[in-house]
């Protein structure tokens, strides 16, 4: 018998196509999501139409951008008509199976022109429109005469044929609104086997290529759907790309003439196929060898919504599969707001008997172009070892300025879809937190956070010939960086915060000092005695300090160091090796006994650095850091300090990150460089530390403000120590 096609909507045997897909890398970039309301002044009338269309919500991909643009859409059918008003201007690909005397881009018999509308009629205001409307079309012709025999897809070797081409054209996705009237349950699987054997092998090849299979169930009534419409019945591997349609009517009620998902419930849904009255309720789409437009019903119809769908959803996500794009149609499909033929309800059949109708119910663009699970941005090069953002942010670097992490929090990244891997994309608000940790200026040294009670540096030995004027020591610091000058500052240099992201590992220090008249000249080599500090190269640092007598109660303090240290400068508190060149100068001046005042300016000069996924690379950057304060030894043998400083913060040059774009089907992730000016906030800071000697142990306060003109509290610092 001759297979065919079926435009009208009673219990006879019908044909449908249905397809969706991604080929082969057939598609473009993601756009960018800017929405724009595309179904507005003379457009709103041609989306109201196809007056079921709104009941697949595709106005939530195509007011974003997402229309089929670059996906590869094949029509297996009876041709489409190419002069058509809803085809007009554009390309129609394809292959003649049936070798017509007209060719496929001609449709002798409406049914396949109708089809192809639902799934891509041009959106010009004219007419009506498709749900992915720029896809491009592949009219695979398999009908020579319009009679509605199916001349071309009789045999196994015909069907294999078709889905062979599939390959060599790269579909994305297949629209198959045709079938055999035979029911999927009415043959055994070796039987299935015998009559379609290799077309099972040749459509898996097409899916293994990068194609969604999407087949009308047939519009026989039957509580089964068609042997064709539901193969993967018979071969489960198919199941996970492909997709069985089921119609319902315009008030979303089960038609009389729709076969149900029975045993292909796991790979069926519902779609809009037109009432059981199509002459009056039928969907509305081209009238091939006119230019108007008729309505039909039948599964049919139902199967191009579906397509149309998937199409715009590749367009959205090019690195998902067609079986993560089916996956998605699936999971957001709804049975909430279906009415079986007889009046049931999801309340009143409950959920098995409705699936065994609708499967997973009505589609919903919306849903499916959603987020499903949490958001994740990876971090590690993989999605495996992507950060939850539902549960924790990426930590930045210390030492970014407000406006540098203003630039880095207001840039769009991609994030991904922890059901699937879906990329969205979303500003950096949403992605990284910002490091808050306050440096408290104290006597015990460090910051915040520190768990120092006492001084972070004890020389350990010294040793010289003071009648010439010189001294070596060898000296242990316990926080992540020396100070070169820290012999001069004594017990001010604890006030000091660290370079940013300077790592709090134990460092030796070897010291020579030789002293004159009015100067004392240090040179010092220091390095990180503890190798997992967070890389694994060697780090130190050479230089020299000094300190020079201006008056008899004034002295410059200076030094300049250059070396390699671990810093973290990227995600998550990963640290980096860099080098860099360290100066300072301070001046400290006697003003009573017990009362002094001091300034202090540190500069540092980072060598260039190239980017990764994990950490930033730098280009001429630079941090600095300033204060300024009156100390004073107090009468019970305390040792209080008020002043201002500035937060130590990178302030110029610029860092970039190589952050996520896009990622394959393979799931490797593509990234792109970004890059980010740095400019320091330069606002002063009230501060005060006070720090008293107890009988047992130490008593220490400190607390420092926002700023002068918003004197808000930034941080308090408070350490007990005892000894025992």
């Amino acid at each position: 018998m001759k297979r065919k096609f079926n435009r009208i909507a009673f219990v006879t045997p019908s044909v449908v196509l249905a397809a969706c897909g991604g080929g082969g890398g057939s598609f473009g970039p993601s756009p960018t999501g800017e929405y724009v309301d595309t179904a507005s002044g003379i457009y709103a009338t041609e989306y109201a139409y196809n007056d079921m269309l709104s009941s697949i919500n595709p106005l939530s991909l195509n007011n974003y951008g997402y229309t089929g643009s670059g996906v590869r859409v094949a029509v297996v059918d009876s041709g489409i008509d190419a002069n058509h008003p809803e085809f007009n201007g554009r390309t129609i690909y394809g292959y003649d199976f049936a070798s017509s005397s007209s060719g496929y881009a001609r449709d002798e018999n409406g049914h396949g022109s109708h089809v192809a509308s639902i799934i891509a009629g041009e959106r010009d205001g004219y007419g009506m429109r498709g749900v992915a409307y720029d896809a491009t079309l592949y009219s695979y012709k398999v009908d020579n005469d319009g009679d509605g025999g199916l001349e071309a897809a009789n045999t196994d070797a015909q069907i294999t044929s078709i889905f062979n081409r599939h390959v060599t054209d790269n579909i994305d996705v297949s629209n198959n609104s045709w079938g055999w009237g035979t029911s999927v349950t009415s043959v055994s699987s070796a039987t299935a086997q015998s009559l379609l054997g290799n077309t099972m092998t040749a459509a898996a090849a097409a899916q293994n290529n990068g194609t969604l299979i999407v087949f009308a169930a047939g519009n026989d009534g039957n509580s089964q759907p068609s042997l064709t419409g539901a193969l993967p019945y018979h071969d489960s591997s198919l199941a996970g790309a492909w997709l069985t349609v089921v119609a319902i009517d315009n008030n979303l009620r089960e038609t009389a003439y729709t076969n149900r998902c029975g045993v292909a419930q796991s790979f069926c849904v519902t779609a809009p196929g037109g009432a059981d009255n199509s002459s009056s309720y039928g969907i509305r789409a081209a009238d091939a060898g006119t230019t108007s437009y008729v309505r039909l019903s039948g599964t049919s119809m139902a199967a191009p919504h579906v397509s149309g769908l998937a199409a715009a959803l590749m367009e959205k996500f090019p690195n998902l599969t067609p079986a993560q794009i089916a996956t998605r149609i699936k999971s957001t499909a709804s049975l909430a707001s279906l009415t079986s033929y007889g009046g049931g309800t999801l309340s009143s059949l409950g959920e098995t008997a409705m699936r065994a109708i609708f499967g997973y119910g009505l589609v919903n663009a919306e849903g499916a172009s959603a987020q499903i699970g949490s958001l994740s941005y990876p971090i590690h090069g993989t999605l495996s070892g992507a950060v939850d953002l539902s549960s924790e942010r990426v930590a930045l670097p210390a030492g970014l300025s407000s406006s540098s992490v203003g630039q880095i929090m207001a840039s769009t990244y991609a994030v991904f879809d922890t059901f699937d891997g879906a990329i969205f994309r979303t500003s950096g608000d949403q992605i990284f937190s910002e490091h808050s940790q306050a440096h408290v200026p104290g006597y015990a040294g460090g910051s915040l956070s520190s768990t120092s009670a006492a001084s972070d540096h004890v020389s350990l030995f010294q040793s010289g010939d003071y009648q010439s004027g010189t001294t070596m020591e060898y000296s242990f610091a316990q926080q992540g960086s020396i100070d070169p000058a820290h012999s001069y500052w004594g017990q001010t240099a604890n006030l000091f915060e660290d370079a940013p992201g300077s790592i709090s590992a134990p460092q030796f220090k070897f010291q020579h000092t030789t002293s004159y008249d009015n100067a004392n000249i240090s040179y010092f080599a220091s390095f990180t005695a503890d190798a997992s500090a967070g890389t694994n190269t060697q780090n130190g640092e050479l230089g020299v300090s000094g300190n020079f007598g201006l008056t008899d109660s004034t002295t410059l303090i200076a030094s300049a160091s250059f070396g390699d240290q671990p810093t973290v400068l990227g995600l998550q508190g990963s640290a980096i090796n860099t080098s860099s060149v360290r100066m300072q100068v301070g001046l400290r001046s006697q003003l009573r006994p017990s009362l002094s005042f001091f300034g202090r300016y540190e500069h540092q000069q980072y060598d260039d650095m190239s980017p990764s996924i994990i950490a930033f690379g730098s280009n001429d950057l630079t941090a600095e850091n300033m204060m300024f304060a009156v100390e004073a030894e107090l009468q019970n043998g305390g040792q209080l300090a008020v002043g201002a400083k500035t937060e130590y913060q990178y302030s110029n040059g610029s860092v970039s990150l190589y952050a996520p774009t896009s990622v394959t089907r393979s799931g490797d992730i593509i990234y792109s460089e970004q890059s980010f000016e740095m400019e320091a906030d330069n606002v002063f800071q009230p501060f005060l530390a006070y720090s008293i000697q107890t009988e047992n142990g130490a008593i220490e306060f400190g607390a420092v403000a926002s700023s002068f003109s918003n004197p808000k509290l930034e941080g308090v610092r408070l350490g007990i120590s005892r000894h025992f």
